[in-house]
């Protein structure tokens, strides 16, 4: 009902909406309690909105709609009330947590109805909360700063698209003292997961069981789909995510576990298809926990019979979180508590009597599935009386099974359908007779497989069963050097792929720019049996395995400068983990040496780091201790993992391991490398002497092989050292004769990161300004590289550069950022190495109250890396006095 007092409150004003998180699944908890939790609740908002002198304009359920003549009045309102909830004993020993939402805006009156855009922008805003959580516009925030009740701050979260509104809401949070500050991230649209895999055919029958699916999932929190291959549970899990979506504001993300078969990669694969960085000294599943804590998300995991040890992962995530929902597709259940499993069935056949009414059949959805797939192949395909009964067998005889189907109505093309069930039904009655091993469903998927496998030229019979050896895709360049490897002779494969995606058994990737392609995991293991069979495997293995783990060396070098090799890499990962395992499992080691010491910097800039960690120290393990360049470069490897894992002993003690290795092999390069290394482990321990020692080792062996680089590496390493020991002119001059070599040499990576210790010197100067403009160049150019350990040390130089000026609330602010960025990225330079006075340590000496430099510090970590950029770039223009 609207308040009578509406019409004295026009103009600009400040709008208050709220509502209770999770009202209708407490309702289901608390039962008969409800009533009066609800009035409590009530009372309680009441009572601080008319302590505030605010005017309740609308109830409607557990949501309020207040307003204002003062934002400083509506910030007064929402700490008591969120305070008072806060303090309050609910019963059963629940938890009532209410989102709020504060805009300040100008508005209208239309009768008894407040108008205008700025209403709906202050409901979206409360909309964007979490329970226990108060949000509030960039407006009101301008209002109430400097005004704010004791022990209230706030927390910049940066910039936010909510539904429906046209601009970005610029969004902060009230961080009340000894409330809950930590919350999900706000529920805006660009934080939704949109991770779901395009399919290039439409999805056929089955709307019962996808109804089922959604209704599971509504009071299910693990759903796993579960039957043998061929079922189509992938195909349907990505339908019913589709009809389903409302019900997950947070979004869908689809994980797919087919290239993987460690468990062991399991959670880290996961993190990665969400786009989270590794975070040092936390594991995966914790990093995945804390990002999807509170959202209403589903993820789907595809594929997970072959990595079933792995069920400790899905556990893991369901008892640290409480709202998302996991969908699993298996071959069998995962056995987990509160698993609900779903069977998968056939596609329904339609009975013998359907067969003279055509209308009918094709409302079947093995008929339906038949036709569709058929006519992709011969668009003039059409049912007819004469055929119908022909298709209709086809499908029984198949079980219904959607990968057989297809498969059959592939070779429509050439066979019609009464040839093709005759000749289907003979070859199926054959297998069945001799596979007393298998289900029925899976002799007759094996036999639809084995039957379109043996209906192939021989020629691309060969190509199938060699592709069957990718995992997670390839590419023409890949299937002809692997076709080439084994045949002894240049292979053109383009017009088998062709025949071989015409006929269903490879699927290509509709996204890719450059042609790519892939195989279901069922056809892929009988391609591996066919491999195993025609006495290929070893031979098709080894071309493979040097393929990737050639392509991974040839990429190495160019990983720190060049994000599109990074991003090959990043495509043929589980093709390089397949690689690994055959070099290990074959004794190919010293490749695989070699492979894991060029690999480390992919790892690590693509938060592989304890994944690479492990394999590197696997191979190590296996490997004779002798002395060769692949152990060198693999110690190079694991020493380069462990120092950015924060291990700087055992990093130590590999370097010095490599230098020796290096020594032994005559291999002056890694000498060279191994002691400019060595010299930062130096430079942690505060022993610059030997520091600088290290770095003139290193350029004299690298003057000696002409190797610029290297020599102009070593140069900066002994800037660096003076920088640390406090000799910032000797620093800065040093500094200026080695970025003109980097800039010359064309390393983009070694430039930029010249030109930030650069600034570092500069600072100590007293130079702030052209402080800042090295600053502002290397966060410029880590963004170009996409480095985002160099794009924190920017921020972290302009946070000091900024205090060091007395802008403390800006500086501290940058620097959260930058502190939050090392976290989500796994690691970052050691503190001991980045030599520019701490902000928080400025601001201590200035003797600021604790809980403002925490507050600011806190900010900083909340705000959105667009944001966070944004502040960066303000305090790289201010111009020196």
């Amino acid at each position: 009902m609207a308040d009578t007092r509406l019409e004295r409150l026009t103009g600009t004003i400040t709008f208050l909406f709220t509502d209770i998180e999770g009202s209708t699944r407490l309702i289901q908890q608390v039962g008969d309690t409800w009533p009066g939790m609800l009035a409590e609740h009530h009372r309680l908002i009441r009572a601080a909105v008319g302590t505030a002198r605010g005017v309740e304009v609308k109830t409607e359920g557990d949501a309020f709609f207040v307003v204002f003549r003062a934002a400083v009045d509506g910030v007064a309102a929402v700490v008591q009330a969120q305070r008072d909830l806060e303090a309050h004993a609910w019963p059963l020993g629940t938890a009532l947590r209410v989102r709020m939402g504060l805009h300040t805006g100008e508005v209208g009156l239309a009768g008894d109805e407040y108008v205008g855009l700025d209403v709906h922008r202050a409901a979206r805003i409360s909309s964007a909360a979490h329970g226990g959580q108060v949000l509030i516009s960039q407006t009101t925030r301008d209002l109430v700063f400097g005004a704010l009740p004791a022990g209230v701050t706030l927390a910049d979260k940066g910039e936010h698209r909510l539904k429906d509104l046209d601009r970005p809401e610029h969004l902060y949070q009230l961080v009340i003292a000894d409330l809950p500050t930590d919350f999900p991230p706000i529920r805006s649209v660009s934080a939704r997961f949109e991770i779901l895999p395009t399919q290039l055919t439409s999805f056929v029958g089955r709307q019962a069981e996808v109804g089922g699916i959604r209704e599971l999932l509504d009071r299910t929190r693990l759903l796993t789909l579960t039957g043998p291959g061929g079922t189509g549970k992938t195909r349907l899990s990505i339908e019913a995510a589709g009809a389903a979506s409302g019900m997950f504001p947070d979004g869908i993300a689809f994980v797919p576990l087919a290239p993987i078969s460690d468990p062991q990669l399991v959670a880290g694969t996961i993190r990665q298809t969400l786009g989270l960085k590794e975070e040092v000294g936390r594991s995966s599943v914790d990093t995945v926990a804390d990002r999807i804590r509170g959202s209403r998300l589903l993820l789907i995991l595809d594929n997970f019979e072959q990595v079933l040890g792995a069920a400790d992962v899905v556990s893991g995530l369901l008892e640290r979180t409480q709202e998302p929902r996991i969908l699993v597709t298996s071959r069998a259940p995962l056995h987990l508590a509160g698993e609900q499993e779903f069977p998968v069935p056939p596609l329904r056949i339609p009975a013998a009597s359907d067969v003279p009414d055509l209308d009918a059949l094709t409302q079947s959805e093995a008929v339906a599935l038949f036709l569709q797939r058929a006519t992709t192949v011969r668009p003039d395909f059409r049912l007819t009386a004469a055929n119908a009964m022909a298709i209709v067998e086809i499908c029984a005889r198949l079980d219904g099974l959607p990968l057989a189907i297809e498969l059959a109505a592939s070779r429509i093309r050439l066979l019609p359908p009464e040839a093709l069930l005759s000749r289907l039904q003979r070859r199926l009655d054959l297998l069945q007779s001799t596979s007393a091993d298998r289900t029925d469903r899976q002799r007759t998927l094996r036999g639809a497989i084995d039957w379109s496998y043996d209906l192939l030229e021989t020629g691309d019979r060969a190509a199938f069963r060699r592709f069957a050896i990718f995992v997670g895709g390839w590419d023409l360049g890949d299937a002809e050097a692997v076709t080439t490897a084994v045949s002894g002779e240049p292979t053109e494969v383009f017009d088998a792929l062709d025949g071989l995606v015409d006929h269903s058994l490879v699927r290509q990737d509709a996204e890719s720019g450059e042609p790519r392609f892939g195989m279901l995991e069922t056809i892929r293991e009988y391609g591996i049996e066919q491999l195993r069979e025609a006495g290929e495997l070893e031979a098709v293995a080894r071309a493979h395995g040097t393929r990737f783990l050639g392509l991974a060396i040839e990429l190495g070098p160019e990983f720190t400068a060049s994000p599109e090799h990074l991003d090959r890499a990043g495509r043929d990962h589980d093709n390089i983990r397949a690689a690994l395992r055959w070099a290990i499992d074959a004794g190919e080691l010293e490749l695989a040496t070699e492979a894991a010491g060029a690999l480390w910097r992919f790892w690590h800039l693509r938060g592989h780091l304890r994944e690479g960690d492990r394999w590197t120290s696997e191979i190590l393990a296996r490997a004779p201790r002798v002395a060769s360049h692949g152990r060198t470069r693999a110690l190079n490897g694991l020493a380069g993992l462990r120092y950015w894992l924060g291990d700087y002993v055992a990093a130590r003690a590999a370097y010095q391991e490599m230098l020796k290795s290096a020594r032994a092999t005559g291999d002056l390069a890694s000498e060279a490398e191994a002691n400019y290394s060595l010299g930062f482990i130096f430079a942690i321990d505060r022993d610059y002497d030997a520091a600088r020692a290290s770095y003139r080792e290193s350029g004299r062996v690298a003057e000696g092989i002409g190797d610029r680089t290297a020599v102009a590496n070593a140069l900066m390493g002994s800037a660096f050292a003076d920088f640390l020991d406090g000799r910032y002119a000797e620093a800065r001059d040093g500094m200026l004769r080695v970025v003109p070599l980097f800039r010359a040499i064309g390393d983009d990576y070694l430039y930029f990161n010249a030109v930030g210790v650069l600034g570092r010197a500069l600072q100590y100067l007293g130079r702030h300004g052209e402080a800042r403009d090295a600053a502002s160049e290397q966060l410029d150019g880590a963004l170009e590289i996409g480095d985002g350990t160099m794009v924190a040390m920017a921020l972290h130089d302009l946070a000091s550069d900024a205090t060091q000026r007395g802008d403390f609330e800006r500086g501290l602010r940058l620097e959260g950022a930058s502190r939050a960025l090392v976290e989500r990225l796994g690691g970052g330079a050691p503190n001991a190495l980045m030599g520019v006075l701490e902000p928080e340590e400025l601001a201590t000496k200035a003797a600021l109250p604790r809980d403002a430099i925490d507050g600011w510090l806190g900010e900083g970590r909340a705000l959105a890396e667009d944001a966070a950029l944004a502040l960066a770039r303000e305090l790289a223009a201010v111009t020196s006095a």
